[in-house]
């Protein structure tokens, strides 16, 4: 058995699961109008394990009730904060949408999250809390967001923060030693009571394939050349505190050029048409 088989069965079996094939008859369902939508996979592994599979909708205009229902399995929090994001028509630094994910393990209960951006004002920082950190993350330049990921009966609160300052990503550079947050676009930093990450916003993917390069886990390379099958490039490297864990998610863009996130053609990303196993495009 090649490695690369390996892989593939592994992802398959994440995948496979009846709940991750659920929820995507959920979100094929959904119509976005003439606003974007970008659909997307990523997977969180160690140097010789892939710990889950995520599956990612994100959406530039506001979903109606019945389909929040069935994507948000608490809604209080969400219900609270919903109507402080607003609707565009353009992802960017500055604009992500409203993100909906599922993540799985081969066994328990799957994780729902949902997650977007606003401006926070002070009654938001007293209600979410701040996470506790050397920059100001009070004092931001662009969007900090809200996200809750929900486990069974588990509830984990997530604090988002976007940082483009020099000095931000110099500060995030050291406290994770990892160089390359100097060199991001942008730096998308989460911290809840269990961990702290970062994600390396490199836009251009010539940028990201040198990053997993320089990397060298050949786990995460076997990956990128399964799912290169597909005609997917990895996206967005996250990194763990301690090195341990990496995070890599997958686009596959209708036109890919060096920045695609700058193309018109590229309003709409719907990654898993490509993926049979994820694939609800009719033939």
């Amino acid at each position: 058995m090649s490695d690369l088989t390996h892989v593939a069965e592994r992802v398959g079996r994440l995948w496979a699961r009846p709940e991750v094939q659920r929820y995507i008859d959920l979100t094929a369902a959904l119509n976005c109008g003439d606003a974007p939508m970008h659909n997307f996979v990523g997977f969180n592994l160690t140097r010789d394990r892939i710990l889950n599979a995520k599956v990612n909708h994100h959406h530039f205009r506001r979903l109606d009730d019945a389909p929040l229902d069935t994507l948000v399995p608490v809604r209080d929090v969400f219900d609270r904060f919903y109507p402080k994001w607003q609707p565009n028509m353009v992802r960017s630094t500055k604009e992500t949408g409203s993100a909906f994910v599922i993540k799985v393990k081969e066994t328990g209960p799957p994780t729902y999250q949902f997650h977007f951006r606003f401006p926070f004002g002070a009654e938001d920082f007293a209600a979410l809390g701040v996470a506790p950190h050397e920059i100001d993350l009070t004092n931001y330049s662009l969007n900090p967001g809200v996200s809750f990921e929900y486990t069974g009966d588990e509830v984990l609160r997530k604090l988002y923060y976007y940082l483009n300052r020099p000095d931000e990503k110099a500060i995030v550079a050291r406290q994770f030693n990892e160089p390359w947050c100097e060199r991001a676009d942008m730096l998308e930093y989460t911290q809840t009571d269990r961990a702290r990450k970062v994600i390396l916003w490199l836009l251009e993917p010539a940028d990201c394939l040198a990053y997993f390069k320089e990397l060298h886990w050949p786990l995460m390379d076997e990956l990128i050349d399964y799912m290169a099958t597909f005609g997917c490039v990895p996206t967005f490297p996250g990194v763990y505190e301690s090195g341990d864990i990496r995070a890599v998610y997958f686009f596959r863009f209708p036109h890919p050029v060096e920045n695609p996130w700058a193309q018109p053609e590229n309003h709409q990303i719907r990654t898993l048409d490509w993926i049979p196993a994820l694939s609800r495009r009719k033939t």
